[in-house]
């Protein structure tokens, strides 16, 4: 079914019509209005609401004399479409055969014909009869010939009739149209380039196939570039699910069938390009703003941010939502917002910050023809002529293993590093960077069957991308603020007096979803939280740093809020953590599937609702139990219980590390390659280089004994890595070996901790 909803909504994609076809603007906001929900419930497959919209835009057409109109040829065209994947052969019929009888009406060799004949062709497409489709679009190509030029529209044609003979699987013929939509693109658009690029991977053309890869992938990286520079943040999301696809999925599939230099070169700039491209993208346009000396400018965006996590918007708050963004793309463009250099890095540019024993890994999944994720690692050391490609396992043979296993069984380690195991033999320190799956697993921990992990035999830092070997910029440390031994049970009282209208307040969410053993009694004391940051307190008071310490009812979400306004390089919070995954899990598309949607017709293919994503996971601080408790809470009183979304909604681009010394704080659903929508997501949004987070429930004490030896090593001088995986090692060997499980120990990783 995904198949055939790309060949129906390919009819309103990249054609600009003139508002004079239609009698009346006002008919032409109605017809908009309803094409568009139709467009979004197909999208949704929503099938028989969509049916009910497009009769609703072919009356409205009809009723008002436009029904020769180019807006009335889109309705037929979308409409046969929904009808043929209703399986209502009767009202497919019929619909064709009106479509039909219109040609009689319009002129023949005009503008408005070849409009006709483009969704003719694209009518007879959503309904499979290429043939049909084929003749179509070249009947327009004829008329192209003795009428003006309409921009773009002997491309938009090739382009189809290539994709015609695509889906009859007649290659040569698919090949030969779409280098001659090509050809006719004055704009250059990328979407042909990448295209041919995968007709002739089908083809297993390779040769021509590497030689319109550089160019290609020159081209679409710059497009998206640009486009995010000058966007809204859901614009941005909805573009990179549309041309996003190229980076993260069509080229490790090409290395992964035909691995030669060139295609792993590009597989890891492709990899470096689209890692966090949507999160950097958000970071430095946050960034920008908040770090802004404007304080009109700073309240201006955390009105919009409160608008934007409102659940229930009236239509006045979204006409001003959207008036806010657009006050915000204008500030962007102004300033010159522009990230474009950071995401030109490429695999030499890495290399180049690699000393002789070192090496990057970049490990990628991808869906396959089969419907399956593989996973892959790129590896690149300092004197490889070319990085390395190296196919691991799929998602189901990692997903076969049960989740409660992942880190004491070998089987595990031989699916991820038993096949690049001799590659490393030599190395000293491996930079990594997860993808899919990976995110949740200490994979650095895991044992082979000889007891073996890779942080025995080698320095492992776990980053966001290996580009951050390139960007990293160190910030310089400062004083320290702990959370810690926190009261969960604060009166509503001392929460009115904690909280300040400096601070952005969002709407009180439904905390159904935030569990606890018994919803009666709330949040647990943690007693080894408070002896944890106390002890975390005295070392960096003989170290003449300033601390900041809140305890019991003062480590509330209003002050926590307050870290933005404090001269502070270290956050540490050490309390309960949440996350509670979707309900729904969907089965990932297959490359066929992804490039019919993708390639045909610029539909989105995996839209990000980063949004919603981030509120399923959190931090719990004082008087959090009176909302579990279901106590009333007055309007603008923060409740303790802070959700990811608003972490990043403040300004934290002075805090070079969070310690998140919590239950699950790692954990958040995991998007292709933007990684993890939880916690992490929210701290990197506001501008937070590094931080320490955990993959399950922790033990209290074997924490705190492990946070007090980090924050020792620190302070001696250690860089945040070697610090880290020295005071797992303390923490191991600890009265005899008494916190030696994995379950102690490994529940912490380190991310981005390069300095």
């Amino acid at each position: 079914m995904r198949t055939l909803l790309s060949f129906i909504l390919f009819c309103t994609i990249n054609v600009q019509l003139t508002s004079q076809i239609l009698t009346t603007e006002k008919l032409e906001s109605q017809w908009n209005s309803h094409f568009q929900l139709a467009q979004q419930q197909l999208q949704e497959q929503q099938l028989q609401q969509a049916e009910q919209h497009l009769i609703i835009c072919k009356q409205l057409l009809y009723d008002n004399d436009a029904s020769q109109s180019i807006y009335f040829f889109q309705t037929l065209s979308l409409l046969a479409g929904t009808h043929f994947l209703l399986n209502e052969s009767s009202n497919v019929e019929s619909t064709i055969n009106d479509y039909t009888l219109l040609k009689q009406y319009i002129r023949p060799a005009s503008k408005k014909m070849i409009y006709y004949l483009y969704y003719g062709a694209i009518l007879h497409s959503s309904t499979m009869n290429y043939r049909q489709a084929i003749t179509y679009a070249q009947e327009a190509l004829a008329c192209t010939d003795a009428v003006s030029t309409i921009d773009g529209m002997r491309s938009k044609l090739y382009h189809q009739i290539a994709f015609c003979y695509y889906k009859s699987q007649q290659l040569d013929l698919a090949i030969e149209n779409e280098r001659k939509a090509i050809q006719y693109d004055d704009n250059q658009t990328p979407l042909y380039q990448k295209t041919i690029l995968h007709y002739l991977y089908l083809a297993k053309q390779w040769d021509e196939f590497e030689l319109v890869l550089p160019q290609c992938y020159t081209d679409s990286r710059e497009s998206i570039l640009r486009h995010f520079s000058q966007s809204k943040a859901n614009q941005r999301s909805q573009f990179w699910s549309q041309s996003g696809q190229f980076f993260s999925t069509f080229i490790p599939n090409y290395t992964f069938s035909h691995p030669s230099n060139i295609l792993t070169s590009y597989a890891y700039d492709a990899t470096l390009f689209s890692k966090g491209i949507l999160l950097a993208a958000t970071n430095k346009s946050t960034n920008l703003i908040l770090n802004s000396e404007d304080p009109n400018l700073v309240k201006m965006y955390h009105h919009y941010l409160h608008l934007k996590s409102s659940k229930n918007r009236t239509i006045d708050q979204n006409f001003e939502l959207e008036a806010l963004e657009d006050v915000i793309v204008r500030y962007q463009q102004e300033n010159k917002y522009d990230f474009r250099k950071d995401f030109r890095c490429d695999w030499k540019m890495v290399q180049k910050k690699l000393q002789e024993r070192d090496a990057a890994i970049e490990f990628i999944a991808f869906p396959t023809e089969n419907e399956d994720i593989q996973y892959a690692a790129l590896i690149l050391t300092k004197n490889a002529e070319y990085p390395l490609f190296i196919p691991l396992s799929t998602a189901s043979q990692i997903n076969a293993i049960p989740s409660k296993n992942h880190y004491i069984t070998p089987e595990l380690y031989n699916l991820i590093w038993l096949p690049i195991e001799d590659i490393l033999s030599n190395i000293s320190t491996i930079y990594f960077s997860p993808s899919g799956v990976l995110h949740k697993i200490g994979i650095e921990y895991l044992p082979n069957e000889f007891g073996f992990q890779m942080s025995m035999a080698h320095h492992m830092c776990r980053l966001s991308s290996t580009r951050e070997l390139v960007l990293n910029d160190p910030k310089l440390p400062r004083d320290i603020a702990l959370f810690g031994g926190i009261d969960y049970d604060t009166p509503i009282d001392i929460l009115v007096s904690e909280s300040s209208t400096s601070t952005p307040h969002h709407e009180k969410r439904n905390c159904s979803t935030v569990h606890t053993k018994d919803s009666n009694i709330g949040f647990k004391y943690l007693p080894g939280t408070l002896h944890e940051v106390k002890s975390i307190s005295d070392q960096y008071t003989t170290k003449d740093k300033n601390i900041l310490l809140y305890t019991k009812q003062d480590a509330s979400e209003a002050q926590l809020k307050k870290s933005s306004t404090l001269d502070i390089s270290t956050l540490h919070i050490a309390t309960h953590g949440f996350f509670y995954a979707p309900q729904r899990i969907e089965k990932p598309l297959s490359t066929s599937l992804l490039f019919d949607l993708t390639y045909n017709n610029h539909q989105e293919v995996n839209k990000l609702d980063e949004d919603k994503m981030l509120t399923r996971s959190g931090l719990i601080l004082s008087g959090a139990n009176n909302r579990l408790r279901k106590i009333n809470i007055p309007d603008g009183v923060e409740d303790g219980i802070l959700f990811a979304d608003e972490i990043a909604s403040l300004n934290l681009s002075n805090i070079d590390l969070v310690v998140l010394s919590a239950c699950e704080s790692g954990l958040g659903n995991v998007e292709s390659s933007e990684g993890v929508f939880g916690l992490q997501r929210g701290f990197k949004i506001a501008g937070v280089n590094s931080l320490i987070m955990s993959l399950w429930k922790v033990d209290d004490t074997a924490t705190q004994i492990l946070m007090t030896a980090f924050y020792e090593n620190l302070l001696t001088g250690q860089s945040k890595n070697d610090a880290f995986q020295n005071a797992q090692f303390a923490l191991r060997t600890f009265e005899n070996n008494k916190y030696d499980n994995y379950i102690y120990w490994a529940a912490f990783v380190l991310l981005d901790g390069l300095n």
